[in-house]
């Protein structure tokens, strides 16, 4: 494989997640009144829509064009996210938000774990992706911390 097609195929891999990462928290903002849990999971949502340019600005210059799509199993899981949303409280959404944050967390982790020999362009992204999925996670949780009943 040459370096340039290892490159695109990693890249692809993370931009996938970051669509399934922008259409989650598009839905999770859509479906939640609460205006301080709006404006952590605006952020959020801009953070992954950050990460979805740098990377396909990368893919391109590349020579590939990169998909805007997610896989089908994230097409799947945005409908089933939607309807579990829909009937959620603050809380509950505030909840979902943390465990996809934390799935993020730990698929970025597993992809520098597996992939060890990935280019320093690659994993420089992967930590600026990882980085900006911890901050959106303490955020999450030191709102979750407020909101608990003293």
């Amino acid at each position: 494989m040459s370096y340039n097609t290892q490159l695109v195929e990693e890249y692809t891999m993370l931009l996938e997640g970051c669509h399934m990462g922008a259409k989650t928290f598009k839905i999770y903002l859509d479906e939640t009144y609460d205006l301080e849990l709006r404006k952590l999971l605006q952020e959020a949502l801009n953070a992954f829509k950050h990460h979805e340019e740098v990377l396909t600005k990368k893919i391109i210059k590349l020579g590939t064009e990169p998909s805007d799509e997610i896989p089908l199993m994230g097409v799947i899981s945005e409908f089933f996210e939607r309807m579990k949303v829909m009937m959620a409280d603050t809380d509950k959404t505030l909840e979902y938000a943390l465990r996809a944050v934390d799935m993020g967390i730990r698929n970025v982790e597993n992809f520098q774990q597996k992939y060890t020999d990935i280019h320093d362009e690659v994993r420089t992204a992967t930590t600026d992706l990882l980085n900006d999925y911890k901050l959106t996670y303490k955020k999450l949780s030191d709102y979750k911390i407020k909101r608990m009943p003293s």
